[in-house]
């Protein structure tokens, strides 16, 4: 079997469980930007295939949760395409940047609160 027959395996998979046609597309095209990647037929790609693509994608700079999206793509195919889970088990996924919140200045608040007499009294904060 060679990839292309494998991508439409994925899309008659994911067709059956009621994804969407976008989300088919983008499953499809990712697993295809790996085949280019690896230059396998899917039936020879490795555990170490699969890190390689992804260390990959972190040295060109892709944020964390688009690496992880990648990464769940690929294991989805890899588990109910393949049916061979463990080729992806072992490869973590990466952890996502923590941002703080935004916290507004004492004179953003003040502005805020000098905004409701602007405001129709149905409208108002409620102060306490």
């Amino acid at each position: 079997m060679n990839n292309e027959q494998y991508l439409l395996k994925l899309k008659d998979a994911m067709e059956l469980k009621g994804n969407t046609s976008k989300s088919i597309y983008i499953y499809t095209l990712t697993l295809k930007q790996f085949f280019e990647f690896s230059e396998k037929v899917a039936h020879e790609i490795t555990t170490q295939d699969i890190k390689t693509y992804l260390l990959y994608q972190v040295k060109i700079g892709l944020e964390p949760s688009t690496i992880n999206s990648k990464h769940s793509m690929l294991l989805i195919f890899f588990k109910e395409v393949m049916e061979k889970p463990e080729i992806t088990l072992p490869i973590p996924y990466l952890k996502r940047k923590k941002k703080l919140p935004t916290i507004l200045t004492k004179e953003e608040v003040q502005r805020i609160l000098d905004m409701e007499r602007c405001l129709r009294p149905d409208f108002m904060f409620l102060r306490k």
